[in-house]
């Protein structure tokens, strides 16, 4: 029956859109919307003809009418729908009340009356430049991870408080988006301890807290790492305070680390040579603690 090839349809439409989502598929450029299009009409389509079921009779006649009046009005209601479009597209003088934000997707829908944040797909296309089936193997990594971060690594509990539209609006969405992050935590770096049973130190760890002490998360000994995740969660040189170093029992903590903590946002080209230099002489420094002096000559 119809109904049966229509809910056939839908799956295959929605799989395809998934693997353009996940950047997977063969890309066919400018087909998504229209997928998106085609799979709303067959959600109304559905709707009406599942509407259809409690009022059928015995007639085959009457109900074949009904349903080509169905099949009918649906296919007016797309038509009507598409010259709208086109009409609102070539009129470009048109004062609207409501303009959707530039990175929108109107599949999503967006309330004026209550704005919301990007989802995944918008901010990757908004940082990326670029449609999301455009966006391939080592960009899309890189991109759905600051992504990822931006919408839910720094997201605060509860309400995302942060402007949005100014984040949106801005040249560096990025950048933009670790400022607002920042005016709500007021980021500060702190040491914490982990100790045994008895109470010794086994090592210790920097962690990121906001304006009221509660930690929101704690520094890899990755460093490139580190640095990301205290520049996405706003940090700058004021989020590390001057005394931190002597929170620090030499040995238990990550050197790398400290030399970024001490040198961050002061001159940022010049932290990972620092950081590089910092490691070389803490080998150095194992080194010659290591080997004899009568060994050296031998080297």
């Amino acid at each position: 029956m119809t109904t049966s090839g229509s809910l056939y349809l839908k799956p295959k439409v929605k799989l395809f859109e998934n693997k353009f989502l996940f950047g997977t598929a063969i890309a066919i450029p400018g087909k998504r919307k229209f997928l998106m299009q085609i799979s709303s009409q067959i959600d109304q389509l559905i709707h009406n003809l599942n509407a259809l079921k409690p009022l059928l009779s015995d007639d085959k006649e009457s109900n074949a009418e009904e349903f080509t009046k169905i099949l009918r009005e649906s296919l007016e209601n797309s038509s009507e729908g598409n010259a709208d479009k086109q009409q609102v597209s070539t009129l470009p003088n048109q004062k609207m009340e409501n303009v959707l934000p530039e990175w929108v997707d109107p599949q999503y829908g967006y309330d004026f009356a209550n704005p919301r944040k990007p989802n995944m797909l918008e901010l990757i296309e908004a940082i990326s430049g670029k449609d999301i089936i455009k966006v391939r193997n080592e960009e899309y990594e890189n991109v759905s991870s600051k992504a990822a971060s931006i919408l839910y690594g720094t997201a605060p509990a509860g309400e995302d408080t942060r402007d949005w539209a100014k984040i949106m609006a801005s040249e560096d969405i990025i950048t933009a988006a670790r400022i607002e992050t920042a005016k709500i935590y007021e980021p500060i770096v702190d040491i914490e301890s982990n100790t045994d049973n008895n109470g010794k130190l086994i090592d210790q760890m920097a962690v990121l807290k906001d304006k009221n002490g509660k930690t929101l998360t704690t520094l890899p000994v990755d460093i490139p790492l580190a640095e990301e995740t205290l520049r996405n969660f706003g940090a700058g040189s004021t989020s590390v305070p001057s005394d931190l170093e002597k929170k620090i029992v030499p040995g238990k903590f990550d050197n790398g680390l400290i030399t970024l903590l001490k040198n961050f946002d002061k001159s940022p080209d010049s932290v990972e040579k620092l950081v590089m230099q910092a490691t070389s002489d803490a080998i150095s420094t194992r080194l010659s603690e290591e080997i004899p002096l009568d060994e050296y000559s031998k080297l």
